[in-house]
């Protein structure tokens, strides 16, 4: 191969690095799909920028894209489940955050309230159908993630030292998020 041929190709491989680093599923925007779902960037950006200030003071990790994806992508996969099951999942999580002390929280903001409501679904199927009937339809929808996120799946995403940062755990593998977005 001459050196000219070595260039071309260096420079087509990394051409095709940064295009499929740059979408999820070959649709540009989007950050992850779940089962029958698209949940894109901006959606994540938005509850991100959106989130009031005492929130991200508290706990910043709750305004981590990667977090805030995954609350997304839990979520759109128990209302997959809910449908299939016949489960009233927006009435009861309804009822489970209006009996909640995160209300006065919640009503004050819709970044807030779309992500205490997204973690309240899991929990509140989890209640319903059991945890590790949920777990298991978790492992059944089929996932695509941008691999910005640091995700892979549908894992629960941990809050390390006081809601500072988020941990993803996938398997053989534990990093802190939070690196370059």
């Amino acid at each position: 191969m001459t050196r000219l041929t070595t260039r071309i190709a260096a420079g087509l491989g990394a051409i095709a690095l940064v295009g499929s680093l740059s979408a999820c599923a070959g649709t540009p925007g989007t950050a992850a799909t779940v089962g029958d779902q698209r949940i894109t960037v901006a959606e994540v950006d938005r509850i991100v920028r959106d989130l009031p200030a005492p929130i991200k003071q508290q706990a910043p990790g709750l305004a981590h894209p990667s977090y805030v994806l995954n609350v997304k992508m839990r979520a759109a996969a128990a209302e997959q489940i809910a449908r299939e099951k016949g489960v009233p999942l927006q009435a009861l999580t309804e009822q489970a955050l209006a009996e909640s002390d995160l209300m006065p929280i919640v009503e004050e903001s819709p970044a807030a309230r779309e992500l205490a409501f997204g973690e309240a679904e899991v929990q509140v199927l989890a209640q319903r159908l059991g945890a590790p009937v949920v777990a298991a339809e978790f492992a059944d929808i089929p996932v695509k993630v941008n691999p910005r996120y640091g995700m892979s799946g549908l894992e629960p995403v941990e809050l390390l030292d006081n809601g500072a940062a988020p941990l993803i755990r996938n398997g053989s593998l534990s990093q802190p998020a939070g690196g370059p977005q």
